[in-house]
């Protein structure tokens, strides 16, 4: 799903037409290697500045949870600790449940639920777009969790979600900058490669159903200016459109473009 300001035909078709243009993407050689126990690893190496970038994505969300368990994916975003390798070895197999930082962390998200969503407009806005967008999908909810369930979490919940998808056969590391991909390696296979795997979280089989109509929400709340949320289901993400429709999305919504598309819309609605 994209959203932005609505545009009109002649905006779409200079779209059209940038995008016709041929481009060339630069290179960037990536090795990669799956470890014993599951885990991709990617490295690309550059040694421009003696720096070094890592992240692990785990392949769990929002979507893996339901009702009475929103949010807990983000929060264990929170519970998160530098990503050095043996830091991260042991975080992964040996997470702490202490009640008491539990507690410290559920407050943490709900104060930021309550700065970026409850108490901002455009925050509260977008909520409400994915909740009426979505009927079916698991996308339908925030992804910082609804409060209700946010402190609600049972520590039976979390210790299942956690050992449901944050495991080395669930993840994939990246690894960029002034390294070789041998020195990653090694390092992958002396902390990372002796964690035991998991089985993966079960797959998410619920397809959102075609659309019949157009659906609006409105949120009646104190602001200086309205704001408009408009949104558009597209393809999946494996989609070979997705690429164009997102940059298109892009052309509509951003810089220079989206003044124009902004100032034709407040145009058209004042007459």
């Amino acid at each position: 799903m994209t959203k932005h300001w609505i545009g009109n035909a002649a905006l779409m078709a200079l779209c059209a037409c940038v995008l016709t243009v041929p481009a060339w993407g630069q290179e960037f050689p990536v090795a990669a290697k799956t470890l014993k126990n599951g885990m991709k690893v990617l490295v690309q190496t550059d040694h421009s500045i003696p720096n070094v970038a890592l992240y692990i994505f785990y392949r769990i969300g929002s979507r893996n949870e339901g009702p009475g368990t929103t949010g807990i994916s983000h929060f264990f975003e929170h519970m998160a600790l530098p990503l050095i390798y043996d830091i991260e070895a042991d975080r992964i197999q040996n997470l702490s449940f202490e009640p008491q930082k539990i507690k410290s962390e559920r407050e943490v998200v709900a104060s930021e639920r309550r700065l970026r969503t409850d108490n901002d407009n455009g925050g509260l806005l977008d909520e409400q777009l994915w909740a009426t967008a979505y009927i079916a999908h698991p996308y339908q909810w925030p992804v910082v969790g609804w409060m209700s369930d946010i402190e609600h979490w049972t520590m039976e919940q979390l210790k299942h979600h956690f050992e449901m998808g944050y495991a080395p056969n669930n993840a994939t590391m990246v690894v960029t900058g002034d390294v070789s991909p041998e020195e990653i390696f090694a390092l992958c296979e002396k902390y990372i490669e002796p964690i035991p795997s998991h089985a993966p979280p079960p797959a998410v089989t619920t397809l959102e159903p075609e659309q019949l109509g157009e659906r609006r929400a409105m949120v009646r709340k104190a602001s200086q200016l309205p704001l408009v949320l408009v949104a558009y289901h597209i393809p999946k993400t494996n989609s070979p459109d997705y690429y164009a429709i997102n940059v298109c999305g892009r052309c509509c919504s951003r810089g220079r473009v989206r003044e124009c598309t902004s100032a034709w819309w407040i145009r058209t609605r004042s007459r």
